[in-house]
């Protein structure tokens, strides 16, 4: 997770960790990003 501008916040997913194997043998799985908005998430701390 990486916080980002206001109520934003960067989710990465590693799918291969750690290794190197995807679900095609030999080639690795694409590393997935999500950019979430929790309204409010800056008011939480």
């Amino acid at each position: 997770m990486l916080p980002l501008r206001g109520d934003r916040v960067l989710v990465a997913n590693d799918n291969n960790f750690p290794g190197n194997d995807g679900r095609i043998p030999g080639r690795a799985d694409d590393t997935e990003l999500v950019v979430v908005t929790v309204p409010g998430l800056r008011d939480a701390a």
